[in-house]
């Protein structure tokens, strides 16, 4: 064990598990805190979202998001417009930023402790969330680029395309597409972390390749497989 490690192993293996996951994700068996990775998004990306805001050029945001809702009648368009202002938006973003993330990594060790039943892993509920939270580690690398795209936008881009590495910014998908929103949800590291996850189910359960890579995929595929139906169908 390094000296870095025995210090404060977290932070070594937060850098660690980009590249050398296996050996962090046996670590993380016995040593399983969510907190670091978990804070470490929280702070870093509620930074991003308070730069957002208070550097948004406002008026110009308003007509994005008005504009994105055809034939509203004028009492829904001047309802939309309190909403988009500096403090509710703020507010809004913050919260939903805490309770969100907190709820998604729950639903998500939900699945892995089922699925670790079905695998036959006496792996506990709070086991699975720290797994989440590490699984999560490579969406720390999408916050620089955001950072960079609220430098240079002057205050002219929407929160849906803050992300410069998306299928839809990679693409320059108009946001009227119907395929937008999807597209703006997936980016490489949504396919880092199904790697991460793999390789960690490996690990912690003991199973194959295979069972692992299918267990790992599932919930994205039946997110976006859904998703993807419901645009052909009623888009």
């Amino acid at each position: 064990m390094s000296p870095s490690r025995s210090m404060n192993p977290g932070v070594a293996d937060l850098g660690r598990i980009l590249y050398e996951p296996g050996a962090v994700f046996a670590g993380l068996k016995t040593r399983h805190s969510a907190w670091l990775p978990l804070l470490a998004f929280l702070v870093l990306q509620s930074a991003v979202a308070y730069w957002w805001v208070a550097t948004a050029d406002f008026a110009w945001q308003r007509q994005q998001m008005t504009a994105g809702v055809p034939g509203l009648a004028p009492q829904g368009q001047a309802a939309l417009e309190t909403t988009i202002a500096p403090t509710p938006m703020m507010i809004t973003l913050q919260l939903g930023l805490v309770f969100g993330t907190l709820a998604a990594y729950a639903v998500q060790a939900c699945y892995f402790l089922v699925a670790g039943k079905a695998l036959d892993a006496d792996v506990r509920l709070r086991q699975w969330f720290a797994f989440v939270s590490w699984v999560n580690v490579p969406k720390l690398l999408l916050l620089p680029l955001m950072a960079l795209q609220i430098a240079v936008s002057d205050g002219r881009v929407t929160l849906e395309d803050l992300n410069l590495a998306s299928l839809a910014s990679l693409l320059r998908m108009d946001e009227a597409n119907p395929w937008h929103g999807l597209a703006a949800g997936l980016d490489f590291t949504t396919v880092w972390s199904i790697v991460l996850a793999t390789i960690g189910l490996r690990v912690w359960t003991g199973c194959g390749a295979r069972a692992a890579a299918v267990t790992a995929v599932l919930p994205y595929a039946v997110i976006y497989g859904v998703w993807a139906a419901w645009i052909v169908l009623f888009s």
